[in-house]
């Protein structure tokens, strides 16, 4: 576990062990790691250990709903255990580094063991390796898999539209005519601007599927009900047969 460990701590050796031309073996049966490069961004990277969780400070408390004016760990630390890095100007860390390295190996060594006991001691006040094992449990992904939303409706979903005596089919987009036009996204006009109020419903999202029954399995079976709920553009929901809207109570409990 460490701080933006993958893409920097990880990287970094990756990139010393390549130019030295040695394995990177930090898996548990001494396996190299597996590189992942997100789809979003060049310098972006996911990594892969056998046996092992990756498990990174920052994505976790992100994941958590932690907010920070910045994730940086000087700045998470300062908040939370009140102390931070071994240094005299984190700004300017780089050159106090190199001047350590050269004249204060000793004094070197004890900040980065700092370092490593801040990311261990905001672990272990804000209990993020619990959040991780429960999280995991709830959605059925990876302890190291902050993303994977997709994934984790499939794995809480399909078991139970399995136990009521359906089999989610697979469905060819191009073929599907009715699609959500998803959200709103305004357009920006610069300047102050009098009596604006703006609402946003991303929050909402689970108390509106809970009340209207916003499902798959209702929207499937509502048309043999003689009182669907109507939703958009035609679409109609069963009053009787769902599963998100339990699952969301179920989870929301898990929560508290």
């Amino acid at each position: 576990m460490g701080w933006n460990i993958v893409n920097f701590d990880l990287r970094c050796l990756q990139d010393y062990c390549d130019r030295l031309k040695i394995p990177l073996e930090l898996g548990r049966n001494s396996e190299t790691i597996a590189w992942r490069k997100a789809r979003d961004s060049n310098d972006r990277y996911y990594a892969l250990l056998p046996g092992r969780a990756v498990l990174d400070g920052i994505e976790l408390m992100r994941s958590a709903t932690y907010q920070f004016e910045n994730f940086s760990l000087e700045h998470v630390s300062r908040q939370l255990l009140d102390r931070g890095k071994l240094v005299d100007d984190v700004d300017q860390r780089g050159n106090e580094i190199t001047d350590l390295f050269i004249n204060n190996k000793p004094a070197l060594a004890l900040y980065n063991l700092e370092d490593c006991k801040l990311v261990w001691d905001i672990f272990g006040k804000e209990a993020l390796i619990s959040f991780a094992l429960e999280r995991s449990l709830l959605t059925g992904l990876e302890l190291d898999r902050y993303g994977g939303s997709v994934a984790a409706f499939d794995f809480l979903y399909l078991p139970r539209l399995h136990r009521k005596g359906y089999v989610a089919p697979f469905v060819d987009q191009s073929t599907v005519s009715n699609v959500s036009p998803g959200g709103y996204v305004m357009g920006s006009i610069p300047g102050i601007h009098e009596n604006v109020i703006v609402l946003d419903f991303k929050s909402l999202y689970p108390s509106i599927i809970r009340t209207f029954h916003v499902d798959p399995l209702a929207l499937a079976v509502a048309a043999s009900e003689e009182n669907p709920i109507p939703g958009y553009d035609g679409g109609e929901f069963s009053r009787s047969e769902f599963i998100l809207p339990e699952l969301i109570s179920t989870l929301w409990t898990s929560a508290g």
